[in-house]
C-alpha cells in the first residue's frame, strides 16, 4: 500500500473532522439540542485525532522507508 496514499487519506479524514467540529457544530446548534450539538463536535475530535495519527504515522514510515532505499 502506498504512504502517500494513507497520508492523503489522514489529512482528508483531519479535514473534515474540523468541518465536523468548527462547521456543523455550529450549524446544527441552531437546530439541535445542546447534546446532540457536542457529540457532534466528539465526533469530529474523533476524527481529528484519528486523520492526524494515520498521517504522521504514513508520513514517518514513508519516509524512514525512502531513507533506507532499496537494499
Amino acid at each position: 500500500m502506498s504512504w502517500e496514499f494513507l497520508r492523503d487519506l489522514g489529512l482528508i479524514v483531519f479535514s473534515c473532522g474540523a468541518v465536523a467540529v468548527f462547521g456543523l457544530r455550529r450549524l446544527l446548534a441552531r437546530r439541535l439540542s445542546s447534546a446532540d450539538a457536542v457529540f457532534v463536535a466528539t465526533i469530529g475530535d474523533a476524527m481529528m485525532l484519528a486523520g492526524a495519527s494515520v498521517a504522521v504515522t504514513a508520513m514517518a514510515v514513508g519516509y524512514l522507508m525512502a531513507a533506507t532505499g532499496p537494499s
